[in-house]
């Protein structure tokens, strides 16, 4: 009996996620043109199959141009555990140095049966500087830290959550559905950050997701300011510093 011949396409789409995964620890994702390289393939071909695994959940797209492993092959990876005892005093030293050097707050976030929990944090080292008591009284879906993580958390992670928050309503009008949080939350893992402008307060708060090792998700770091010290330029900054700041905070 001859044996069938393999789906060419399939071959081709476990390829790219075959080096998605073995990639999973570049923070920043591999480029197009990359991933192309190391595969010998087309780049449109690629691009056609990045595009189809991004829209099934199993790549994402990073920043422009640069993917990664998505949620649901993420949660077939192995995930190490990670000892919080040990892990906390760490990232609140590595918390007050950056505090120290940029004079501004931060707070590391996890989800916890559809609740945040504040890891870790760090007052702001400024004059002038936010309350950070008044955020965090915020309700939940109306803060930074809680749309990231509902955004890059499993599947089965978001529904405990949905269960236990309900849905967005007032809180988050642009998610005030189950269809349009679903919408809210695939632009903010395609951006990889989300950073807000609370008009009353006059505060900006920026989170970015925090990574294992391995690339699996773990917790969303924040940071806060007054408007005032946040100009267009600054916000841009500020941002690639979170970034950086994130990638480093399990390394």
């Amino acid at each position: 009996m001859s044996q069938r011949p393999l789906l060419t396409s399939l071959v081709k789409a476990t390829q790219v996620l075959d080096t998605l995964v073995a990639n999973r620890e570049e923070t920043d994702g591999l480029s197009l043109t990359e991933i192309a390289n190391q595969l010998m393939m087309p780049v449109n071909s690629v691009h056609n199959i990045l595009r189809t695994l991004c829209a099934c959940g199993y790549a994402r797209q990073i920043r422009r141009g640069s993917y990664g492993p998505g949620i649901k092959i993420l949660e077939l990876v192995a995930v190490d555990e990670l000892d919080e005892t040990q892990l906390r005093p760490r990232i609140v030293d590595q918390l007050k140095h950056f505090a120290k050097e940029q004079g501004e707050g931060y707070v590391c976030s996890i989800l916890r049966e559809g609740e945040r929990h504040i890891f870790a944090s760090v007052q702001s080292q400024q004059a002038v500087r936010i309350n950070q008591t008044v955020l965090d009284d915020a309700p939940f879906y109306s803060k930074v830290s809680c749309r990231v993580l509902a955004a890059f958390c499993s599947e089965s992670e978001l529904q405990k959550l949905i269960d236990r928050q309900g849905l967005p309503g007032q809180d988050w009008p642009e998610a005030s559905t189950l269809r349009k949080l679903h919408a809210q939350l695939k632009r903010i893992r395609r951006e990889g950050y989300l950073m807000m402008l609370d008009q009353p307060l006059g505060v900006v708060t920026i989170a970015c997701p925090v990574m294992t090792n391995h690339g699996e998700f773990w917790g969303v770091l924040g940071s806060y300011a007054p408007y005032f010290r946040m100009n267009k330029t600054r916000q841009r900054q500020w941002l690639e510093h979170l970034r950086k700041v994130s990638g480093q905070l399990l390394a």
